[in-house]
């Protein structure tokens, strides 16, 4: 990011005009990339299986995350959300979601 550079939203705008196929993720502020490439299913994590290795310190658990190809989209699902919803599920209990 370029030090006091500004993205403004338009509010005319309808959506996102950009329909480019994700092809990479990128780690934050370095040159470390991710290819999405190859199985329809990618998991990320901890774990030497995965294809998208998370370091141990940022508190990733072994299968953080699955990446899952859906057309040229991905769906992102968080292992720690599958797991609380699983064990609200298992409570027979609500569980309140934020965003």
């Amino acid at each position: 990011m370029v030090e006091g550079v500004i993205t403004k939203a338009d509010p005319g705008a309808a959506g996102w005009a950009i329909r480019d196929a994700v092809t990479q993720l990128r780690h934050r502020g370095t040159d470390v990339t991710f290819p999405l490439v190859g199985p329809p299913r990618l998991l990320a994590g901890t774990a030497t299986a995965c294809a998208i290795r998370i370091d141990e310190g940022l508190g990733a658990s072994r299968e953080h995350a699955a990446f899952e190809r859906r057309g040229d989209e991905w769906l992102v699902t968080l292992d720690r959300a599958v797991k609380m919803l699983e064990a609200a599920a298992r409570r027979n209990a609500g569980l309140y979601v934020t965003f």
